[in-house]
């Protein structure tokens, strides 16, 4: 699930039970015609006031995946902020470097940590987040350019592990695994096409959920780019390999950048040189938005909508924008103050989380929390909770379930997890 937001109210606590020996801090808040109710709060997990990599809500159990500073990923109850597990980072590494972005519906995440020895960003472990059991660790040092912190991404599927260690989505730093064994998969299966005789070079790669696009360029006889060159993006299935469909490209400057997928038979929403394109399961262009400036990115496909970001260097409202993913045709736009930030999106309430940070002397770093109603656009505050901007940016730290939503962020000297009532 994501997260969401109402308007600013000061709250008061009325009372507190520090449990020490859980190591969290149990809020109960009495009255207050402002703000979200904390419910609970952790205690710093000794991150030293650097942001979560990720924050996962699923099946009674929130997943903290701190920064180097932190070397344990930790289970909190979601009701009440009891630590149920803590699971520390493999022998022989130091610190999360990465993670993906959310667990699978089984509750299964992957983290990624510093190689000791390499220094890189390269070994990957399996976690189930009920009981913070290690499902598997691998060192993936040596299967590609030696990757550095945010520019590892992974992708937990139902039965499928996907890692890509290059920023610039290389081919050949992009890995597959069986998620329950941790075994490598073979590679995508080659593309059968009978205008392209000697074979297709993958130039860049990116994956979703279930589905994997690549990138390539078709070889001539001597095994160099065809003269004029022809590019085409290959869709494969995740799990199997399997090669599903292909589409010409006019020319490399249409590599793609980010891949979204939702469920099974929803469309696959691709990034081609700024434009958000659209194609169905059988690979039929469904919409294709042509963007202005320096264009829109996706941030999240939830309830039919897609959420689009427009991307500007100016201090000038942050513009969202909602298309419905079928059609194409925009069905909202929404305007909202400088330093807002997308948190996540919430499929089964129709509603996306937003964070608006702001400063105000006497009171220091807050971030406004708000609602956006995914069929209309429309924008309702939840409160403001402090939130120290020095202590680094927003960060996706955010979740929700059914009852709370989740805040990872800076408090006082240390970052902290805090639950709000919904």
């Amino acid at each position: 699930m994501a997260r969401r937001g109402r308007r600013p109210v000061p709250w008061v606590i009325a009372g507190a039970a520090l449990l020490a020996s859980l190591a969290m801090v149990l809020v109960v808040l009495l009255g207050g015609d402002e703000g979200p109710t904390e419910v609970w709060r952790a205690e710093s997990g000794g991150n030293g006031g650097e942001l979560d990599l990720a924050l996962w809500a699923h099946d009674g159990v929130v997943t903290r995946v701190g920064p180097t500073a932190a070397e344990d990923v930790t289970g909190y109850d979601a009701a009440d902020g009891t630590v149920l597990w803590e699971t520390p980072a493999p022998v022989g590494t130091y610190g999360p470097c990465a993670a993906s972005e959310h667990t699978n519906a089984e509750g299964v995440g992957a983290v990624l940590h510093h190689s000791g020895e390499a220094e890189g960003c390269t070994v990957v472990t399996v976690i189930d987040t009920h009981d913070g059991e290690v499902l598997w660790s691998r060192d993936l040092s040596g299967l590609g350019p030696s990757p550095v912190d945010d520019t590892v991404t992974a992708t937990v599927g139902e039965a499928t592990l996907t890692v890509n260690l290059s920023p610039a989505n290389a081919a050949a730093s992009f890995q597959r695994f069986d998620l329950a064994s941790g075994e490598p998969l073979p590679a995508l299966a080659p593309v059968a096409d009978g205008d392209c005789d000697h074979g297709w070079t993958p130039l860049s790669i990116d994956h979703a959920d279930e589905r994997v696009v690549t990138l390539a360029t078709c070889e001539g006889p001597s095994g160099e780019p065809l003269t004029p060159p022809r590019f085409a993006n290959h869709v494969h299935d995740t799990a199997t390999g399997e090669h599903l469909w292909s589409r010409d490209m006019a020319d490399a400057n249409e590599a793609i950048a980010d891949v979204r997928y939702g469920e099974p038979g929803a469309p696959l929403i691709v990034v081609e040189s700024g434009h958000l394109v659209a194609y169905t399961e059988t690979g039929e262009a469904l919409w294709r938005l042509a963007t202005d400036g320096q264009g829109l990115s996706e941030r999240a496909v939830a309830d039919g909508v897609l959420i689009a970001e427009q991307l500007d260097d100016t201090s000038e409202p942050v513009v969202f924008e909602g298309y419905a993913v079928d059609s194409g045709e925009r069905m909202w736009r929404g305007e909202f103050p400088p330093l807002t930030s997308f948190l996540g999106a919430d499929d089964a309430d129709g509603v996306a989380l937003l964070g608006s940070y702001h400063y105000q002397r006497g009171e220091g770093g807050q971030l406004t929390l708000t609602w956006l109603d995914l069929a209309d656009g429309t924008g309702s505050d939840i409160g403001t909770v402090p939130f120290p901007l020095e202590r680094g940016l927003i960060a996706s730290s955010a979740a929700i379930d059914a009852d709370r939503l989740y805040l990872g962020g800076p408090l006082e000297p240390e970052v902290r997890l805090r639950a709000f009532a919904r």
